[in-house]
């Protein structure tokens, strides 16, 4: 093994790797510039690697990933912000994605919970970091361990160079949990040629059997105004459920008082070869804080026949929060739905 002279203080070895040639087996370790090497036996390089792998698997369990074990502050800060630590309940994958992505160089951090009829889905998250701050490779591995289906992780791979930021998300329901990559396409200027580009595209499996799966399109932002509010929600709702339209078009009300409908993204959601129709509002600019908008959360968990317990457990915990995204509609499966995502206020 072969290292500078004099040894840097901040080399570290945060990824490893084996070549195989006819002459034997060489494991590399690098810190991504810089690189050392081992020539091995193939039968000892089998024994070390899979030693290697099993530590690797419990230190990154622990402590995030070791490509960017060293980025200490910024395990820290989202740590802060997502307080996905403090749940109380065991979400095998979930934990598993967030100890993959905490450590990154991440510029989004959102909480979300979903009310849906019966129940309410609160252990939700999405990271994002934009795509450049990552290589190519390292997103792969990325998709790797997510059990991504490998026709998903190939078309993301083929579609990184025209996005700007990536989404990665978890979901947990009472029958499975779900891992979502978003790819986050430029926003088209007002007067530009229609391209067929959408704003996001999302790619959702089931972590325990991916082949179940969908691809959901964002449409790039439509023009939309007060007057025209009612309109979307209900387009996006349906007629059977005018207390969730009313409960939302009212807290988007709120958000109106505060910013214009210009700086209030809306954008319409469809899934492929399923009954989706939803839209998904950007409320960051009315900085409402989830406190505000408490009573007409109360009166969607009434319509949807949440318990209250739940309900104000959850407004406990986030009530300082902002509120971020907003979306409502129907499901893949035909059921209403109205998501909330909202984050931490930085100091």
């Amino acid at each position: 093994m072969t290292f500078p002279d004099p040894l840097p203080p901040e080399l570290v070895a945060d990824r490893w790797g084996a070549r195989w040639s006819f002459d034997g087996v060489t494991l590399v370790f690098s810190d991504g510039g810089k690189a050392a090497s081992i020539a091995l036996e193939p039968d000892v390089m089998a024994r070390v690697a899979a030693q290697l792998a099993a530590a690797v698997a419990v230190h990154e369990e622990e402590h995030g990933t070791l490509w960017s074990e060293h980025s200490v502050p910024a395990g820290a800060a989202c740590d802060a912000r997502i307080r996905w630590r403090e749940n109380t309940t065991h979400s095998p994958w979930g934990d598993r994605l967030y100890g993959l992505l905490k450590n990154l160089p991440l510029n989004g951090y959102e909480r979300s919970f979903k009310l849906q009829p019966g129940h309410l889905l609160s252990d939700r998250f999405l990271l994002g970091l934009r795509t450049a701050a990552l290589a190519v490779e390292d997103i792969d591995a990325i998709a790797r361990a997510m059990n991504a289906p490998d026709g998903f992780r190939l078309r993301m791979l083929e579609l990184l160079a025209e996005s700007t930021f990536l989404h990665f998300g978890y979901e947990a329901s009472p029958s499975q949990e779900t891992l979502k990559i978003y790819l986050e396409f430029p926003l088209m200027q007002e007067g530009a040629p229609k391209s067929g580009q959408p704003l996001y595209l999302g790619f959702k499996w089931a972590a325990q059997d991916p082949r179940q799966q969908a691809v959901s399109t964002y449409s790039q932002p439509i023009t939309w105004s007060a007057d025209t509010l009612e309109k979307e929600i209900a387009s996006a709702c349906g007629d059977g459920h005018p207390l969730a339209c009313d409960a939302v078009a009212q807290i988007v009300r709120l958000a109106l008082k505060r910013a214009a409908a210009g700086a209030l993204p809306l954008v319409q959601v469809a899934d492929n070869e399923t009954p989706r129709q939803s839209f998904d509002i950007n409320l960051y600019a009315a900085s409402l804080d989830l406190a505000e908008v408490r009573p007409l959360l109360q009166a969607l968990h009434r319509h949807f026949s949440i318990g209250d317990t739940d309900m104000e457990a959850l407004a406990q915990r986030f009530d300082s929060d902002l509120v971020g995204h907003l979306s409502c509609g129907t499901d893949r499966h035909g059921q209403p739905f109205v998501t909330v995502y909202h984050a931490a206020r930085q100091a």
